[in-house]
């Protein structure tokens, strides 16, 4: 999330004093609502001595247009506006209890993906090993039948328990996907 801010740089005729940037939200002065959009002119009050000032608008709506932005000067006071400048500041939380509770929620989903994700790629590895297995015990069984020294009770442990895992491997992929 952003926050976005309007500069203003003020320069006042009297003296060419350049201080920090002053920082306010102004007073929303009107609001004027177009089909998809709003004008909304606000109204910045200004104090102290005269010069070239910074002044930072804050807490502006997250979806400001940067190129509609502008500002001009009271004509009384013999205030001139320099130019107008959009940026955006990363700020680490979002200012909305809502939006923060969402981003907390989106964050715990994301992370029980990333285990989900985690534990598919585990199972895929266990079937390639199975088939790995497979592959060797499919030749050595043929190999023993021929030489008449096949133990047919390890070739059933082997398939049972091949087809236990793989049972097993297919339930929990099933899972994991209904749960992803």
């Amino acid at each position: 999330m952003k926050f976005a801010t309007m500069t203003v740089p003020v320069f006042f005729f009297a003296s060419m004093v350049l201080g920090q940037p002053v920082e306010t939200k102004g007073r929303i002065e009107a609001v004027t609502v177009y089909r998809g959009q709003a004008l909304v002119t606000r109204t910045v009050e200004l104090s102290g001595k005269a010069g070239l000032r910074e002044i930072v608008v804050t807490d502006l709506p997250s979806r400001v247009l940067p190129g509609s932005l502008y500002a001009e000067g009271a004509t009384a006071g013999g205030v001139a506006v320099r130019s107008v400048q959009f940026r955006t500041r990363p700020v680490s939380q979002d200012v909305n209890e809502g939006v923060r509770k969402l981003d907390a929620e989106l964050q715990t989903l994301q992370d029980a993906l990333a285990t989900n994700q985690a534990s598919a790629q585990r199972l895929d590895e266990q079937k390639a090993y199975l088939d790995k297995m497979e592959m060797f015990v499919v030749p050595t069984a043929q190999t023993e039948m021929s030489k008449g020294v096949l133990n047919a009770e390890t070739l059933i442990k082997m398939s049972e328990y091949s087809g236990k895992q793989r049972d097993t491997i297919s339930a929990r992929r099933l899972e994991l996907a209904k749960e992803a």
